[in-house]
């Protein structure tokens, strides 16, 4: 999730060494890890990242892909934290362990096997890595942030020049309720005193309707712009009846 003027982006590290192993009976151990990153929209970089605190039921091994956060200054730098694990996405290894054992148990009793889970932890492809994180420079705003705004936020005008439909990245797909759909909108925003402008918001809907509302090309909506910064604006859900269901994301 790259973009212009973003500090923040989603990648993939793809581990190529760890220094040390885990002691078993410890719960978090320190590393020093070697690997690649990729990004959909940038060149793969060489990095050497150490961690004070891996959980060493998901201690990271050669040829795993992990789901990471990098800030990019940092990285630019060669500062440390500039790469963060996003250690909560990922199952312990043990559970990858007990899913081979039910494959090959199903395939012995003559059953229907599941499919084979890797032992390596694979992350799959980000579907929108290279926009700006919510909250971060062209990333318009987080669920808060658009909530705030609903009390702070200056009213004006947003007409709809165009939506794109976005595919929810895998990582988070088990956190959007279903049904809900999520759309990037440009909009031309007039504030009741100065020129116009446009931006770019990423909103999710939980359901056709409220989405029938907001995302449609031409439409003129009321909303709310952050008195200190006029890149993030928010719906003004309060003023179109059904706070608070449409969510900025």
């Amino acid at each position: 999730m790259l973009g212009p003027g973003g500090d923040w982006a989603f990648a993939v590290l793809r581990v190529t060494g760890v220094d040390r192993s885990p002691d078993p009976t410890a719960v978090y151990e320190w590393c020093l890890i070697t690997g690649v990153l990729t990004f959909d929209l940038r060149p793969a970089q060489a990095v050497r990242e150490q961690y004070f605190r891996v959980p060493s039921s998901k201690w990271l091994r050669p040829g795993d892909e992990v789901p990471v956060v990098v800030r990019l200054s940092y990285l630019a730098g060669g500062r440390a934290g500039a790469i963060s694990v996003l250690w909560d996405k990922l199952p312990e290894r043990s559970a990858l362990h007990a899913g081979s054992a039910d494959a090959v148990a199903a395939r012995l009793r003559g059953e229907q096997a599941p499919p084979a889970g890797d032992d390596r932890y694979r992350s799959g492809a980000f579907d929108d890595p290279d926009r700006p994180l919510p909250g971060s420079p062209g990333g318009g705003t987080t669920v808060q942030q658009a909530d705030a705004l609903l009390y702070s936020g200056v009213p004006a005008t947003g007409t709809v020049l165009s939506v794109a439909d976005v595919k929810v990245p895998r990582l988070l797909r088990a956190t959007v309720p279903a049904g809900a759909t999520i759309a990037d909108l440009t909009l031309r925003v007039s504030p009741p005193d100065g020129a116009s402008y446009e931006v770019r918001t990423r909103i999710g809907f939980s359901s056709q309707h409220k989405r029938s509302v907001v995302a449609v090309e031409g439409a003129t909506l009321p909303i709310r712009v952050d008195p200190l910064d006029a890149g993030k604006v928010a719906v003004d859900t309060v003023a179109l009846g059904f706070a608070p269901e449409v969510r900025h994301r």
